[in-house]
């Protein structure tokens, strides 16, 4: 790692593109985030290193800080890669969009190369936390979205949780749930941790579309997702959205 920066109870690093956020103090818990289409990891840098970051606080400064220090943010970055879509510009793309409308189609080739790499950032950082799975935590907005329900869903153990911002469940996914005649996921169903929330005006990831894949979800037994649609709100993060993520997360980093 390099350029290494220290503020907000974090030592601030880069691994190639990926940001690194390591703590201060004894680090509990990690959080995986990963950006949308066209970004950065360091499009979502403000989120968690600043005065007034996403993870956990309090009324107390003092605990704000204590909480901050305790929790290790990475960032990371998506692959360099052409998008169909786009007509094939190559942009940051955690999987190739080929279609869109209500022929929607994305390759799934390219979100299993992508699921890959973050299951192995994953259980890089269960072995620093004493095997303890349930004390990191995914999240991402739209593609970052999709990509964290994905890998929660295809990880072996279940998570502390996961933060889905603006985007869906992949329509594969969702099909290997509900054929599940082995009960490969009833702990997940029972035990994961999963907050959605949505833009109704979103244009890019139309709300009713990704209600759909909640719902299916849902009705699968997945027993602890939470779901958030929020008027007039499009394709971002809204302050509502924000104190809700925080009230989540206080909720489950325990």
């Amino acid at each position: 790692m390099d350029g290494q920066s220290s503020k907000h109870g974090f030592i601030k690093s880069m691994k190639d593109q990926d940001i690194y956020l390591e703590p201060v103090a004894e680090h509990k818990y990690t959080i995986i985030w990963m950006h949308g289409l066209g970004d950065s990891a360091n499009g979502f840098l403000s989120f968690f290193y600043s005065a007034n970051p996403v993870v956990p606080n309090n009324v107390n400064f003092l605990i704000i800080l204590l909480l901050v220090q305790n929790t290790k943010v990475i960032l990371l970055n998506a692959p360099f890669a052409p998008v169909t879509i786009n007509g094939g510009e190559k942009m940051n793309s955690w999987y190739d969009i080929l279609s869109l409308g209500k022929d929607k189609r994305v390759d799934e080739n390219t979100i299993q190369k992508s699921t890959t790499r973050v299951l192995r950032v994953l259980k890089e950082e269960v072995k620093k936390l004493n095997e303890d799975p349930s004390k990191v935590f995914i999240g991402g907005f739209s593609q970052g979205c999709c990509m964290a329900l994905n890998v929660a869903l295809s990880y072996e153990n279940i998570i502390g949780g996961v933060v889905g911002l603006s985007g869906l469940v992949f329509q594969h996914m969702l099909d290997i749930i509900e054929n599940d005649n082995e009960n490969t996921f009833l702990d997940k169903k029972k035990n994961l941790k999963i907050f959605a929330y949505h833009g109704k005006d979103d244009q890019v990831i139309q709300e009713g579309n990704a209600l759909k894949t909640y719902e299916r979800l849902r009705n699968s037994g997945f027993e602890k997702l939470t779901y958030i649609a929020e008027e007039f709100l499009e394709h971002s993060v809204s302050p509502t959205e924000v104190n809700k993520i925080k009230e989540f997360l206080s909720q489950v980093m325990v």
